[in-house]
């Protein structure tokens, strides 16, 4: 028999975190053509968690070659993108999370935006991927219940806790981010300007305007930071959003062709097949591979 005492220690965590909110959980697995391109979130943050398979992320200028039993934390407005190994397809969980308040870090991040945010799960990773599975059975099973969402929202702050907790004891793997230069800050705050319109009609001359700068200027600049064009940025959004919704709702592909930002569904439909190479449809059958609403969802 094994008996612990445990002395009373006084905690903030709770507290400091009254307006911790979950919004999503998701798992990715199965599909070697995974492909998210170049986004970010406004007041938002994320736990990746790599349960399997391979992939390439890229979180501001930094590539990471995640695998199984990698951590990546995303904090707010983090420009980020995700590739999958077509040989080794990605088993990945993400949860996203709002109101995160931590020492020594900005309101709503998890790390210092000075540092890596890349980790070793370790030892930590078969817990970390225990939580995810019990949050998102849990809400499967009963997402109207005060039960599950208390369950769900202690789950996920002893997740957020955990992943604290490691980042403070990675200082060795953290290392400083090269200084953002003028230029690529007018890039990202393109892209932020897009992720945050992307579903309505953005022209360049729209851009050049709002950020005074050239047209041409514009393009260049952001082509040369992100390797994509602006116009096909936004393009590359709304085909990731489609995807989303394609395998995670049963809407129909009409509709989310004109949630996405297209009013004529054989216009959208023509550039799916484009971008990702499958129709639509599809594109549905071969990767929803659990009940809609389970691959993701909003908690």
């Amino acid at each position: 028999m094994i008996k612990l005492h445990f002395e009373k220690q006084p905690s903030t965590f709770l507290a400091d975190n009254a307006n911790f909110q979950v919004t999503e959980i998701t798992h990715v697995f199965g599909n070697p053509n995974w492909v998210f391109h170049f986004h970010s979130h406004e007041a938002l943050a994320e736990i990746i968690y790599i349960a399997g398979g391979q992939g390439i992320y890229t979180v501001n200028d930094s590539v990471f070659h995640a695998s199984r039993g990698d951590l990546l934390i995303i904090n707010p407005d983090t420009v980020h993108s995700v590739v999958s190994d077509p040989n080794d397809a990605l088993d990945a969980w993400t949860l996203t999370m709002t109101g995160v308040k931590l020492d020594n870090v900005p309101p709503g991040y998890i790390v210092s935006p000075k540092t890596y945010p890349y980790y070793a799960a370790g030892e930590a990773g078969e817990t970390i991927r225990l939580l995810l599975e019990r949050i998102l059975a849990a809400y499967t099973q009963d997402a109207a219940s005060h039960y599950t969402h208390d369950l769900t929202h202690m789950l996920s702050l002893s997740l957020l806790l955990i992943a604290h907790r490691m980042v403070e004891h990675n200082d060795s793997h953290a290392k400083p981010t090269r200084k953002e230069t003028a230029r690529r800050q007018i890039a990202l705050d393109i892209l932020h300007y897009i992720d945050k319109n992307y579903r309505t009609v953005i022209k360049v001359e729209q851009l050049s305007a709002h950020f005074h700068v050239s047209a041409s200027y514009l393009t260049h600049l952001f082509t040369t930071e992100f390797g994509i064009s602006p116009i096909n940025y936004q393009i590359s959004r709304r085909m990731s959003d489609a995807q989303w919704q394609l395998i995670r709702t049963t809407h129909s592909v009409s509709a989310i062709a004109r949630q996405v930002g297209y009013e004529n569904p054989y216009h959208f439909t023509k550039l799916f097949m484009r971008h990702i190479g499958l129709h639509p449809q599809a594109f549905r059958e071969r990767f929803t591979t659990v009940t809609p609403d389970e691959s993701s969802l909003f908690l």
